[in-house]
């Protein structure tokens, strides 16, 4: 079991999470969310189920008959901050498990000291989404345009201070990334480099930026999301200070 500390922290940075992704529509459930976005990212899309939740009979058909008249796949987000017992119960219900995720965590300050000096390409950063922000984005992770309006309204919806960073070389956009910044805490999202500037610093140089600009922000500490598999980043990121502070998955059905 968690010490009481840890499971404070991991209650707050899923909920700082949500907040820094929100989704379109959200339903409240007992304490938990409800979440649905057109189908784009998990996130987005499944039940935010921190703290002790629904304990009414017939919660799970509520759940259920949420998603389905959206045409989406029922999904819970299950963290150490869920119900001990919702994940097997999950699994007796036929719902498997997706995406195992790693939160990784720095302090801000050592984040910049080992990011300083990394400003090889120009740097664009806004205090909201943009269209060429978010073009650039769906351009290098190969995202269809038909994903835009539904990023545009998630991310055009986060209510704490953000900041969105754009690198380019001459008029190629190379890099992005976002942060966002709330209760000391500031969440690093959707950092991506083009595929012909792979190794030559950009995401350095974006984690540099989001940095400092947290640090601005009175951040002290950074987290961020990576899925387990992905060794490159989970590498990047260690080499950056983070370590890993507990996993969270999916389990849909």
């Amino acid at each position: 079991m968690a010490d009481p500390d840890m499971s404070d922290t991991i209650r707050l940075l899923d909920e700082l999470a949500a907040n820094a992704w929100p989704a379109v529509v959200q339903q409240g459930l007992d304490g938990w969310r409800i979440r649905a976005s057109d189908g784009v990212t998990r996130r987005a899309n499944s039940v935010l189920s921190a703290g002790r939740g629904p304990t009414y009979s017939g919660w799970l058909g509520d759940v259920e008959s949420f998603y389905r008249r959206r045409h989406l796949p029922v999904r819970f987000q299950i963290s150490p901050a869920s119900p001990p017992e919702l994940d097997s119960f999950l699994q007796e219900q036929g719902y498997r498990v997706d995406a195992e995720t790693s939160v990784m965590a720095a302090t801000t300050a050592t984040v910049c000291e080992r990011t300083r000096g990394a400003s090889r390409f120009s740097l664009h950063a806004d205090g909201g989404i943009t269209a060429r922000w978010l073009d650039a984005f769906l351009s290098i992770e190969r995202f269809p345009e038909d994903r835009l309006p539904a990023y545009e309204r998630i991310l055009g919806s986060i209510g704490p201070p953000a900041c969105f960073a754009l690198l380019h070389d001459g008029p190629q956009d190379v890099g992005v990334g976002m942060s966002v910044a709330e209760r000391g805490w500031a969440g690093i999202f959707c950092v991506a480099t083009g595929e012909k500037h792979r190794r030559q610093g950009v995401a350095k140089q974006i984690m540099s930026a989001l940095a400092d600009w947290s640090q601005d922000q009175g951040a002290r500490n950074l987290y961020l999301q990576v899925v387990a598999t992905n060794a490159p980043a989970v590498s990047l990121y260690s080499k950056l200070a983070f370590s890993h502070l507990y996993s969270y998955h999916y389990r849909e059905k």
